[in-house]
């Protein structure tokens, strides 16, 4: 049985989010993102370099199965 889990970065209204530890199955999708992006202790960057950067450094800690992933919505 895998992981199968990955990094989600979502960009939303020029705020990109990064969120690890993403179910591929059923957080991977723009529900899951909103409600993510709606609560009030989501960290954000307006940079989407910043947030590249920080889910490849996620990635190389955790070693998830499908990598890193953008969603806009």
């Amino acid at each position: 049985m895998s992981r199968n889990d990955l990094i989600l970065v979502i960009c939303k209204a020029n705020k990109w989010y990064v969120v690890t530890g993403v179910n591929a199955d059923t957080e991977w999708n723009e529900t899951f993102a909103n409600q993510h992006t709606a609560l009030v202790t989501s960290r954000f960057t307006n940079s989407r370099a910043k947030a590249l950067l920080r889910a490849h450094d996620a990635h190389n800690k955790l070693q998830t199965e499908y990598g890193v992933r953008e969603l806009y919505i």
